[in-house]
């Protein structure tokens, strides 16, 4: 059968500050979004990971912090994240796909 690895988006689905907040809060979680579409045959896996600045990368174990939505031809993960004073933590998402695995761009 013919075979399409997926085409994979990362998005920041941070919200906007408000206008009344001087201080981020420290204990906001801050989605993350991954999008995996247009692939042949439509199963993949979901795999999020983390680098930290000193190029440390580390899976992120599935569960609670993690949810997943599918359509038709395109499934999303959602990642809620904890930004972490101590470290810049690039985040990114791999698609696990019978062509192999597809990385998406990184985010800060």
């Amino acid at each position: 059968g013919r075979k399409k690895e997926p085409e994979v988006s990362l998005y920041s689905g941070a919200a906007q500050p408000q206008p009344d907040r001087k201080e981020p809060q420290p204990d906001r979680k801050e989605p993350l979004l991954c999008v995996a579409s247009r692939m042949i045959p439509p199963v993949i896996r979901f795999t999020w990971k983390r680098k930290r600045e000193d190029g440390k990368e580390e899976v992120l174990p599935a569960g609670a912090e993690q949810l997943e939505l599918s359509e038709s031809d395109r499934f999303s993960s959602i990642r809620m994240v904890d930004p972490d004073p101590q470290h810049a933590y690039e985040y990114r998402c791999s698609v696990q796909h019978e062509g192999g695995a597809k990385e998406s761009p990184s985010k800060t």
